[in-house]
């Protein structure tokens, strides 16, 4: 009886939530998008990422973005918005660092840079990222976050982070740990040599321990992945699937955590059939917690619990139509461009102009986009309404909000707006 009672009470509370109005901020606190977004207008450039939002000083004729919060001009380089004056010269993203506040790494000219940090002067034409690691290289050295790794030779060196090998050493980040007896990586967990498999002891130690009990032959990589069969037996990292005698030729690598088999997708060695894996495709740039993936059906965020390992498949979208930029509605007076994350949302297009005209806007040829803020409901299994985006718009008039949901809403909301 009480459990009965305590799953009724449940019930009405998650569903009052569906009638509470969303707020305008995401869980994690972010007041706008979560990922780095340039707005671009016909005369300005604006610039938000979780709670930053700045004007910035660009010539809008000749900005491009380059990704990752990384833009220029035809004079000077901007990161997350800010100016630094820098010449550019085909400025690009190396490899994105993801800590609670994310550390990018590109170059420009001869120079390597850390967020608007210059860390060294390296030989762009081979400079490279080595993937799914924190290594880096060129002609003339191996760099561990920007970091120059001593006597390591370029020739011979791949890496398994936080893990590197060359001819003649192991590495543990950017220093040696031992010399190198043909040690190898099978999938970052598991590693092996000509005669002994060994293990890493914890996630923050560089010891390997030996299994005894485990032959070479008996343990194979599946290459560009943290996945490994283990005695016949898929693991990723230290986690050990279901999966048996599996045919690797029927193995799809999506990247190092994302894999399918036959019917199954696998996220780090949690799977789920409830995706038609044979048109999947792995949406790039997604958070190190979730990521977004596409099939036949539809567009799909995916995660694993942390708690019991459990696959969860998030706010399933049917197939999505683009997002088309505001600027065919406004007759071509405008130039906006959207975030990525905003295209694969739902066929939020407006397709009317009567929606700004009926709500008085009537001056399009000054009208722009100022701010992109991510919607966010409270509610949990009972609410199915759609989260929503509110585009601050502005003109001669003031400011406009815009809301793009299953119900399209302009309102006018003051003179001024307080970002």
């Amino acid at each position: 009886m009480k459990n009965f009672l305590l799953v009724t009470i449940l019930f009405h509370y998650c569903l009052s939530f569906s009638q509470i109005s969303e707020t305008k901020q995401v869980y994690n606190g972010c007041k706008f998008l979560e990922k780095p977004n340039y707005i671009i207008n016909k005369n300005s450039v604006y610039f938000e990422k979780c709670a930053i939002h700045r004007k910035v000083p660009a010539n809008v004729s000749s900005f491009k973005t380059v990704g990752e919060g990384l833009a220029y001009d035809d004079k000077n380089i901007f990161f997350n918005g800010m100016k630094l004056d820098i010449t550019p010269n085909k400025p690009s993203i190396i490899h994105n660092q993801y800590r609670m506040n994310s550390t990018v790494y590109w170059k420009n000219n001869n120079f390597l840079y850390k967020n608007t940090l210059k860390i060294n002067k390296i030989d762009t034409s081979s400079y490279q990222h080595i993937s799914y690691s924190n290594y880096s290289k060129d002609k003339d050295g191996i760099y561990y976050l920007g970091k120059t790794i001593k006597e390591a030779d370029t020739e011979t060196f791949v890496s398994e982070s936080p893990y590197g090998f060359d001819k003649n050493f192991v590495y543990y980040k950017n220093k040696k740990i031992r010399k190198n007896g043909f040690l190898k990586s099978i999938n970052g967990y598991f590693f092996k040599d000509s005669t002994t498999v060994y293990k890493r002891k914890d996630s923050y130690s560089e010891k390997l321990v030996p299994i005894l009990n485990l032959k070479t032959e008996n343990c194979k990589s599946i290459l560009g992945t943290k996945y490994a069969i283990i005695n016949d037996t898929l693991y990723y990292l230290n986690r050990k699937t279901k999966i048996t005698n599996l045919n690797l030729e029927k193995v799809k690598v999506l990247d190092e955590e994302l894999i399918t088999y036959e019917n199954t997708l696998f996220y780090k060695g949690v799977s789920t059939q409830k995706l038609e894996v044979n048109s999947l495709k792995i949406h790039k740039g997604d958070s190190r917690y979730r990521k977004t993936v596409f099939d036949k059906n539809g567009v799909y965020n995916i995660r694993v619990t942390s708690h019991n390992n459990e696959f969860l498949i998030e706010n399933i979208y049917a197939l999505p139509k683009p997002l088309r930029h505001l600027s065919p509605l406004l007759e071509n007076t405008t130039q906006i461009s959207f975030s990525e994350e905003d295209v694969l949302k739902n066929n939020y297009s407006i397709d009317k102009k009567t929606l700004f005209t009926s709500n008085g806007i009537t001056d399009f040829n000054n009208l722009e986009v100022v701010s992109v803020l991510k919607g966010y409901r409270p509610g949990c299994s009972q609410d199915h309404n759609p989260g929503s985006n509110y585009y601050i718009l502005k003109n001669k008039k003031g400011y406009w909000e815009l809301k793009l949901s299953a119900e399209n809403v302009l309102k006018f909301i003051g003179e001024t707006y307080e970002f």
